[in-house]
């Protein structure tokens, strides 16, 4: 399994090194991508640029002190999540009030795209840096204000 660096690196088992943000750049993507891992109580975070904690409350309060606080540029982020049977309802909502693009994936797509990368463990911390890392190299269609 790839080991995640906060160089912003992606080590795999057989030596090989990935520059996260040379990748992003090399496929024409300049926008931050943030990677979170839903569940009932907490949200964990993978951040492009490493200044988003890695684990919140999953609050409304939460969410606009921990991550809205800190995005700068809103038109220039993206938040990537599973659909996870409408838990990610509220994180949604809040980051489209703040006009913030946003993914909700299919969570078979995700697991592949793990697989395919040689991510065989899972844990909410490597969910979120997959999600991150599946925003960065994958055409990702948007979700839509409901």
């Amino acid at each position: 399994m790839g080991e995640l660096e906060s160089c912003g690196c992606l080590f795999y088992p057989n030596g090989c090194q990935i520059d996260l943000k040379a990748r992003s750049y090399l496929l024409g993507w300049d926008k931050r991508v943030i990677g979170i891992d839903i569940s009932i109580e907490r949200l964990d975070i993978a951040d492009s640029n490493a200044k988003i904690v890695h684990e919140i409350d999953y609050t409304i309060d939460a969410i606009k002190s921990k991550i809205l606080k800190l995005i700068k540029k809103p038109s220039e982020t993206l938040v990537v999540c599973e659909a996870t049977g409408g838990l990610e309802y509220t994180l949604v909502d809040v980051l489209h009030d703040a006009k913030i693009d946003v993914v909700v994936a299919n969570p078979a797509r995700i697991r592949d795209f793990a697989k395919g990368h040689g991510f065989l463990e899972k844990s909410d911390k490597i969910d979120a840096r997959v999600l991150q890392l599946y925003g960065q190299q994958v055409k990702v269609s948007l979700a839509k204000p409901r």
